[in-house]
């Protein structure tokens, strides 16, 4: 059975990771994060990156 991180630390955030693997991502974590985005300063590709993060959309054929 594959094991699990209990938390991890995103942005001076600590992000806690249920037994099954999902991420509980805190309110005051998403604020900081859609603020950071709208100004600017980070990309979702940089928060994706940063969280280990990877997208479930599909992306579509060239």
């Amino acid at each position: 059975m594959r094991q699990f991180p209990q938390s991890f630390k995103a942005y001076g955030f600590t992000i806690e990771v249920l037994s099954g693997g999902r991420r509980v991502w805190p309110s005051s974590f998403k604020r900081y994060v859609e603020t950071k985005l709208d100004s600017g300063d980070q990309t979702i590709g940089d928060v994706m990156e940063d969280c280990n993060v990877v997208s479930d959309v599909p992306t579509p054929p060239p």
